[in-house]
């Protein structure tokens, strides 16, 4: 029946880098398996403010629902209002889940932070190696999901 959203706020702030496994260590950080410094490099990068979308919905029935939750342009280049369901594949889909829906009006809020396709930033380097650190001092390799998580989520700062 109706979507309404807060006015997505964009700014541009300063970000800490960890670069310190970038660099090469020399011998004695080598023999220790770690730098005695933590280098970081500060870049300038896009955030936002959160926000929350409000979707009113109308049910029949009470019944399970797939949301789905898009991002794109409102107007094109001309100034024209742009018909979502014709550019439906030229936006960007931000966010689903299911949501039980009861009969009658229902009012579905969701917050930018909930959305399950959006990623954190990259822990430091530092923070890796005091967790993998093992009893005699030596390192174990990690494999975890975070990584193949962080290279196909949406950054958190974006959404």
């Amino acid at each position: 029946e109706r979507i309404t959203s807060d006015k997505l706020v964009t700014f541009i702030d300063d970000f800490d880098m960890d670069i310190t496994n970038a660099l090469y260590l020399d011998e004695t950080e080598i023999h220790n398996k770690k730098s005695d410094m933590t280098f970081v490099a500060r870049t300038r990068r896009l955030n936002n403010q959160p926000f929350k979308v409000t979707i009113d919905v109308i049910s029949e029935k009470a019944v399970d629902a797939v949301v789905r939750i898009f991002i794109g342009p409102k107007y094109d280049c001309m100034g024209r209002l742009l018909n979502v369901n014709d550019k439906r594949l030229d936006m960007l889909e931000i966010d689903s889940f299911i949501y039980k829906l009861d009969t009658g009006k229902n009012t579905i809020i969701r917050n930018s932070h909930e959305m399950h396709d959006v990623i954190g930033d990259r822990p430091w380097t530092r923070r890796f190696m005091d967790y993998t650190a093992d009893v005699n001092g030596g390192v174990d390799k990690v494999v975890d999901s975070y990584w193949y998580k962080q290279r196909l989520g949406i950054p958190r700062r974006l959404l």
